[in-house]
C-alpha cells in the first residue's frame, strides 16, 4: 500500500522550542503509523534520509509547518515514509531496501547503480597552484614562528625581577 499525504507538524511545536525538530519527527512517525494502520504507536515507521534532512535543515528550533511525504507500508508491516519530491529511482530503493536483488530476463541480478568515482588528470597548473599555496603556507607558519621567538626574547630582556630585601 503506498499512499501521498500531507503532515501538519504544527503540534510538534507545543513546550520548548530547542525540542521542536525531535518532536516533529516524533509526531512524524505516530501520524504516519496512525494513517497506514503499522500500530504500536509508529514504532515501525521507518523515515527516509531526505525527508530527515529537510526536517533538520533549518535547525532544532524552526522545523517546517507540514510537509508533503509519501508512505509505503511492505508486507511485514514496516512504513517507509520519504519525501513526496524524491526522485523515482531513489524512491525504489529505499522501497526495496534488504531485498534480494530481482533477477531479469537474461538471468542475472539487477545491481545498483553505483556511480564509481574517476580520478580526473591533474594538470600541471593544478600541481603548480597546490606548491605555490602550500609554501605560502609554510612561510607564514614560518613568519610566525620567528615572531614567537622574537616576542619571546624581548620580555625576557625588559626587565629584571626586583629583589624583596
Amino acid at each position: 500500500m503506498e499512499r501521498v499525504m500531507v503532515v501538519p507538524l504544527k503540534k510538534a511545536r507545543r513546550g520548548s522550542s530547542r525540542r521542536f525538530a525531535p518532536k516533529a519527527l516524533v509526531y512524524l512517525r505516530s501520524f504516519v503509523g496512525r494513517h497506514m494502520k503499522a500500530g504500536e504507536a509508529g514504532g515501525s515507521v521507518v523515515i527516509g534520509h531526505n525527508l530527515n534532512q529537510i526536517i533538520w535543515e533549518r535547525g532544532i528550533t524552526n522545523p517546517p509547518r507540514k510537509v508533503e511525504v509519501k508512505a509505503f507500508k511492505n508486507p511485514e508491516g514496516k512504513v517507509l515514509v520519504e519525501l513526496a519530491s524524491v526522485k523515482a529511482e531513489e524512491w525504489e530503493l529505499f522501497k526495496n531496501r534488504g531485498k534480494p536483488l530481482k533477477e531479469t530476463k537474461s538471468g542475472k541480478a539487477d545491481k545498483d547503480k553505483k556511480v564509481e568515482k574517476t580520478e580526473k588528470p591533474v594538470t600541471e597548473e593544478k600541481k603548480e597552484s597546490e606548491t605555490k599555496k602550500k609554501s605560502a603556507r609554510k612561510s607564514v607558519a614560518e613568519k610566525k614562528a620567528k615572531s614567537d621567538k622574537s616576542a619571546k626574547k624581548t620580555t625576557a630582556k625588559a626587565k629584571p625581577a626586583k629583589k624583596k630585601e
